[in-house]
């Protein structure tokens, strides 16, 4: 009896030995190597949709480089920028041309004032204050001439003041006008 005690004592330490060089072995090597087996495959996965965006941006490349020609040839048209070599030189041609713009549509220029030259989403920015007054009949020939202007310019602000009522009946009110206006000057 003794012997199969011994026996069946041996058989199932050699079971258990069995088995936990199983689980070492999965431990080891088995678990590791799906592990890492399921990483590449994931890598491999985003590599794949990375390699597609890629390719789909390489694609567009052409028309990408066409439209900065485009863009080029826009920003080099001389109906947008301002010419000058500093931006006093610009702040001069654009008072002329406020000056032609509120004569020829029958107001009056008070003043012009220089505002502080800044930078506007990279491209050189010259700013001005025009005040005038005029009936309401110069202030639309004043807009629609500002709006029309080559070299470009762009209202930015605007400043309305009408008389308190004590002008004649058969004549329009006087109002008294400040408009802020931007021109962008052409950078060599």
């Amino acid at each position: 009896m003794t012997f199969m005690r011994g026996s069946a004592l041996s058989r199932m330490g050699a079971l258990g030995l069995l088995a936990a060089l199983a689980a070492l072995t999965w431990a080891a090597i088995i678990q590791p190597t799906i592990d890492w087996w399921l990483a590449a495959r994931d890598t491999s996965s985003e590599q794949t949709e990375e390699l597609h965006h890629l390719a789909l941006v390489a694609g567009r490349r052409a028309g990408i480089e066409a439209s900065l020609r485009e863009l080029d040839a826009a920003l080099s048209d001389p109906a947008i920028f301002w010419p000058g070599q500093s931006v006093p030189a610009v702040s001069a041609a654009i008072q002329g041309r406020l000056r032609e713009i509120v004569t020829a549509s029958g107001g009056t220029l008070r003043s012009t004032t220089d505002l502080p030259a800044a930078p506007d989403r990279g491209l050189p920015r010259v700013s001005l204050r025009l005040q005038s007054d005029g009936p309401v009949t110069a202030l639309q020939a004043m807009l629609s001439a500002i709006e029309m202007s080559k070299p470009v310019l762009f209202v930015d602000a605007m400043t309305i003041n009408a008389p308190d009522g004590s002008t004649a009946l058969n004549q329009p009110p006087m109002l008294s006008i400040q408009i802020d206006v931007i021109g962008y000057r052409r950078t060599p």
